[in-house]
């Protein structure tokens, strides 16, 4: 019991021990603030203060450190002479300098481009158009009133004068009837003994061509409508052993020319076959 008595007393003693530290009854230390620490540099001067707002990649301007000075020495008597002139005017200080770089930098402006910043595009200029040049005009002349053979031989006439020029022919009307016939030979005598043999050899649907004219004393074996019906007679007939007997259009198709080129090869080629044996005269026609 006194021992529990004893660890009681003692933990009540050194609260009130520290209580008194906290409260500051036991005496005050000597507390080492910023003041001491100025007084404790070397060269508190050196200490150099910059605004918020100054660049941070400014150099840092260190005055040049002040040395000790040594205690003057008794004047003299004798009178110094004045200082030769430099030739050249003395640099202005360093500090100065840094400060007018600094001022410099700030008011020049910045032309860098930075990794985030975007690069306006460079517009690009259209080529201007190139107007290739028109083709000469085509034009048509048309010669009417032919037969398949003379729309054929002054076709190929109008293109050996001009080669540019192109010739086409078209049917404009076809023929009426097909003709069977045996041309005529030299006189009738002939004629009445070819038919004799036709008629021995069983053909007897023939007579002799007897009007004034290119087929006079020709042989008609028959007319027809079509040409396909024409060609199956004479076909007919050559199985018989008549290999004499042609076909013919009583009334032949009739076809056109027509001859597209410019103006100049056209001009030139109808007035190279304006004297054509055939009596027909250019049109014009559309192209």
């Amino acid at each position: 019991m006194p021992v529990t008595r004893f660890l009681l007393i003692l933990l009540i003693l050194l609260n009130l021990l520290a209580l008194a530290a906290t409260r500051g009854w036991l005496g005050e230390s000597v507390q080492r603030g910023e003041p001491e620490r100025l007084t404790n540099q070397i060269n508190p001067q050196a200490i150099t203060l910059r605004p918020p707002e100054e660049r941070q990649d400014a150099p840092v301007v260190r005055p040049p450190t002040i040395p000790l000075q040594p205690e003057p020495e008794p004047a003299s008597t004798e009178v110094a002479p004045p200082p030769a002139e430099s030739p050249h005017p003395p640099s202005p200080p360093v500090a100065d300098m840094a400060a007018a770089t600094v001022v410099a930098d700030e008011a020049a402006p910045d032309t860098s481009v930075g990794v985030n910043d975007e690069i306006a595009p460079v517009p690009e200029v259209e080529p201007a158009p190139v107007f290739a040049p028109s083709p000469a005009e085509l034009t048509c002349t048309v010669y009417q009133g032919l037969g398949e053979q003379q729309a054929a031989t002054l076709g190929r006439s109008a293109v050996a004068i001009r080669p540019q020029v192109q010739a086409n022919q078209r049917m404009t009307e076809a023929a009426g009837n097909w003709w069977v016939h045996i041309p005529a030979p030299a006189n009738r005598g002939v004629a009445e003994d070819r038919v004799a043999t036709l008629r021995a050899s069983g053909i007897n649907d023939l007579f002799i061509v007897r009007d004034e004219g290119p087929h006079k004393n020709a042989i008609s074996l028959g007319i027809f409508r079509t040409e396909n019906s024409a060609k199956q007679h004479l076909s007919d007939l050559r199985a018989r052993r008549v290999t004499d007997a042609r076909i013919i259009a009583r009334k032949p198709a009739v076809f056109a020319l027509e001859l597209r080129g410019t103006r100049p090869d056209l001009d030139e080629v109808t007035a190279r076959l304006k004297d054509n044996p055939y009596g027909v005269v250019a049109h014009e026609c559309s192209p």
